[in-house]
């Protein structure tokens, strides 16, 4: 499991990291809000797995 950040700054800009780790140090926490996710779809965001396991964190951005 992990937890959502949406960046305040840029909206379609996420970040994932392991649930309860909060957010890595090279961001500005400020920046960032938590987000309340549905099972379903955290589910949608299966493919960030690698990215975490590599650097305790993933960094998206939504695209139409």
């Amino acid at each position: 499991m992990y937890d959502f950040y949406r960046s305040k700054k840029e909206p379609d800009e996420r970040m994932a990291t392991r649930r309860g780790a909060g957010l890595p140090g090279h961001v500005d926490p400020n920046d960032w809000e938590l987000m309340t996710l549905s099972p379903t779809a955290r589910e949608r965001f299966v493919d960030v797995d690698e990215d975490i396991e590599d650097h305790d964190f993933c960094y998206f951005k939504l695209v139409d």
